[in-house]
């Protein structure tokens, strides 16, 4: 197997967003529980494991335990992608639909699904909207994914398009092993632009904790502060007015809590903590972390054009099938870095591969079944 390698890299800090979560007022709670529909994650990518079981096991499990839960009065179905054939876009089924609840369906339809195909989020998205939207109620989404969009689409624009459609629609997301921020915003503004919630889950007990929450009963809207978030040029400290994007998430455990925003100057509601705030304008970036009290605060972030450079050396230019390569990296070294095995043109493996250079140098990368070439490529937060 051969690794075709770029030595250096001149990288444009992660595609950065954040966006002011939507609030729900009193008056529009429910007396009653909103219909639930499960998006499931059935691309291929979920034959990957996490301590030794793979990621679909994990949600079947996780799955299994929140429906016995689930209270009498429920209303629920069961959606899923990618789980019939091995490239089709178009490949989003209704397993169940939403209904009065019986856990012995529900549970079936999601014990019989086998990972094979793409990650179609947008058109699974577009294909639950329709859906939920002939209940004439409140509705609930429920997506788990363990990657991004690959067939094309863009689940923020269409998110955004449904939070105007006046569907009474609130989706949240399950992030499933996702490592990069990036990544991760390209899916919490599906959540954040619908009025929902986004968490990042890292493995089983994480997964389980975040389903609960999905369905769990809405006491309230948690506390939040409003936060003014503003870009500067770093040479002028003059602030930009440019469209700048985002991210914003938590110190404690990496998630991203607000994506979909733009704009020199952004406003965003955080509850009470410490976070970390990126913003990127064509090849310009910059970051800061600030805490969150409990009054309004403004943070401005320095953008300059000095982009990170990156320099990776793989310890063999060939090596076996599922084997592990030794690789050597000098550069950025920030414990939210990973190095990650693409395809010679750069593009991702439906199976995502990569390793987290917190460890040190050299990392230890694992190689994927399908011998052929492929390029190493760093990911710098």
């Amino acid at each position: 197997m051969i690794f075709k390698n770029m030595t250096k890299f001149k990288l444009v800090a992660a595609f950065l967003v954040t966006v002011v979560s939507p609030a729900v007022p009193a008056a529009a709670q429910q007396a009653e529980s909103p219909d639930l529909l499960f998006v499931m994650d059935a691309s291929n990518s979920m034959w990957g494991q996490i301590d030794g079981v793979s990621k679909s096991e994990i949600a079947r499990s996780a799955f299994r335990e929140l429906v016995a839960d689930l209270p009498d009065d429920t209303r629920a179905g069961v959606m899923a992608y990618g789980h019939r054939r091995k490239a089709d876009c178009g490949d989003v089924e209704t397993l169940v639909p939403v209904s009065a609840l019986n856990r012995e369906t529900l549970i079936e339809s999601v014990e019989a699904l086998k990972p094979r195909g793409k990650t179609p989020i947008t058109e699974s998205l577009r294909a639950a909207a329709d859906l939920l939207s002939k209940s004439g109620g409140a509705t609930r989404l429920v997506l788990i994914s363990d990657g991004i969009e690959t067939c094309g689409g863009d689940p923020c624009e269409l998110a955004a398009t449904l939070a105007g459609s006046g569907i009474d629609l609130k989706a949240h997301v399950i992030g499933f092993d996702i490592p990069s921020k990036a990544d991760q915003a390209k899916l919490a503004c599906i959540a954040h632009l619908t009025g929902g919630t986004y968490w990042n889950a890292r493995d089983a007990e994480g997964l389980t904790g975040a389903l609960k929450e999905t369905v769990a009963a809405e006491a309230g809207e948690p506390q939040t502060i409003s936060v003014e978030l503003v870009a500067a040029d770093k040479l002028t400290g003059q602030h930009l007015q440019d469209p700048v994007s985002w991210i914003v998430s938590r110190v404690e455990d990496e998630t991203v809590v607000s994506s979909g925003l733009f704009g020199g100057t952004v406003e965003v509601q955080l509850a009470p903590g410490r976070y970390s705030v990126t913003a990127t304008l064509s090849e310009k970036s910059g970051r800061a972390a600030f805490d969150v009290g409990t009054g309004g605060t403004s943070q401005t972030v320095f953008l300059d054009g000095t982009l990170p450079v990156a320099a990776i050396m793989p310890e063999v230019a060939e090596a076996q099938a599922t084997s592990t390569i030794k690789v050597a990296f000098e550069g950025p070294n920030d414990e939210a870095d990973f190095l990650r095995l693409v395809t010679p043109d750069g593009n991702r493996l439906e199976q995502d591969i990569w390793v987290s250079v917190r460890e040190g140098s050299p990392a230890l990368l694992p190689l994927p079944g399908d011998a052929g070439d492929y390029r190493i490529m760093p990911d710098i937060q």
